[in-house]
């Protein structure tokens, strides 16, 4: 169990795995959120946030209507769950209107993450302020979790509220945390958001989702969402912050047939 005082898992006398009490991670010398190398009792898909159905999502579950808008949305998010995948590390946030797929891509992702053996977890906003009112009332360490876990998702992050003064300061201090792990290569952090970042987030907060260190070379031509920047050398890069435009994408797929 964890040890908050201290900030350290601590044996359990009672457990099967005396490391993580069958939590399957514990809490390495570098306070990194780490499976535990003592038991078989990791489960990432089951602690993952998605439902089995969402675990089997991939790229080609992007689907896509017909017109060019789409395609080219189609495109940066297909190549990005790929691309995640193959890198996860670092910081993406994606925002437009209802219906562009993102929450999709994003879950997506963490899908592929997980089935490659990785620690991911997606939150919408509301499960993750819940889980630091937890912390206050019980054995809990969302707090610390949310922080170091490999990867976190957040669905809907617009939606944290920002008018209390204390989840304001609990989300900043995750956010500072998030992008300082990001930055070192050590975490990946990706948030969907309805409303474009810079009207919806603190300053600070907005600023560093679009810190250029963020950015990912983009292969190929260029797109209307690559940029680039003379002192990076040649290439298309995407940013950090990715508007999502164009028609409803989401997969359209059959209703479940009643037994």
């Amino acid at each position: 169990m964890l040890d908050k005082s201290a900030g350290q898992m601590v044996v359990c006398p009672e457990c099967t795995c005396k490391a993580c009490r069958g939590a399957g991670y514990i809490l390495d010398s570098a306070g990194q959120v780490v499976a535990c190398s003592k038991c078989n009792a990791v489960d990432y898909a089951a602690q993952s946030g998605l439902t089995e159905d969402e675990l089997r999502l991939n790229a080609n579950s992007i689907g896509i209507l017909g017109s060019q808008m789409d395609k080219g949305a189609q495109q940066i998010l297909r190549w990005l769950v790929g691309d995640v995948i193959a890198n996860p590390a670092g910081w993406i946030t994606l925002w437009g209107s209802y219906g562009t797929a993102k929450t999709l891509a994003i879950q997506a992702m963490v899908a592929g993450l997980v089935r490659k053996g990785l620690a991911a977890r997606f939150y919408h906003a509301k499960r993750l302020e819940q889980g630091w009112f937890d912390d206050m009332h019980g054995d809990t360490a969302n707090a610390t979790l949310y922080s170091r876990v490999r990867v976190l998702a957040i669905d809907e992050a617009h939606t944290v509220n920002l008018k209390s003064d204390w989840t304001r300061a609990k989300w900043q201090e995750l956010m500072d945390n998030r992008y300082r792990s990001g930055l070192a290569g050590t975490t990946l952090t990706l948030l969907i958001c309805q409303q474009e970042p810079h009207q919806c987030m603190p300053g600070d907060v907005a600023s560093r989702m679009a810190d250029g260190r963020f950015y990912r070379p983009w292969p190929g031509a260029g797109n209307c969402q690559t940029v680039q920047r003379a002192d990076w050398g040649a290439g298309h890069f995407l940013p950090g912050i990715i508007h999502v435009q164009g028609q409803d994408m989401r997969p359209h797929m059959p209703p479940r047939r009643r037994a």
